[in-house]
């Protein structure tokens, strides 16, 4: 991640007006989000790692990640991990759970009605991927002892 970019007057020209509306919503909502080269948002919440994907320019396409949610060490088989996803999916279905080689992402993805209704549904996704995160989590570890 050594091409995020910090938050300056200089590198706010290379913005699109959905990166530019994101990150002063976030600013503003106490979060300190930066940039990347592509034009997505990054940001931390409860210390864990979050990207608002805004490089399409297009506010009514929302997508928000947290990447990665879990690594996956090799003790632990592939279907102990597709049986935490399916419980947690079935805890919240707001969101979805995605199996990767190495890792399990989370993410929220919504069409719009227009390109300020994603202030509307960022908190509530948010809290959807936390939650999708404790639910998939506390499935694991009652899996693994």
């Amino acid at each position: 991640m050594d091409d995020l970019l910090p938050y300056s007057p200089e590198t706010h020209v290379l913005w699109n007006s959905y990166a530019t509306a994101v990150m002063a919503f976030l600013i503003e909502e106490g979060l300190e989000p930066w940039l990347d080269e592509e034009a997505d948002v990054y940001f931390r919440h409860q210390a864990e790692l979050y990207v608002l994907v805004t490089h399409t320019a297009d506010a009514r396409s929302f997508q928000l990640v947290h990447l990665p949610l879990y690594a996956i060490p090799d003790h632990l088989s592939r279907l102990q991990v597709h049986e935490a996803v399916a419980y947690a999916q079935g805890k919240v279905p707001l969101g979805r759970l995605i199996v990767l080689e190495a890792h399990v992402n989370a993410e929220v993805r919504s069409w719009l009605p227009n390109h300020d209704a994603w202030r509307s549904v960022f908190w509530k996704s948010l809290e959807a991927l936390v939650a999708l995160r404790q639910a998939f989590q506390s499935r694991l570890s009652v899996q693994v002892n």
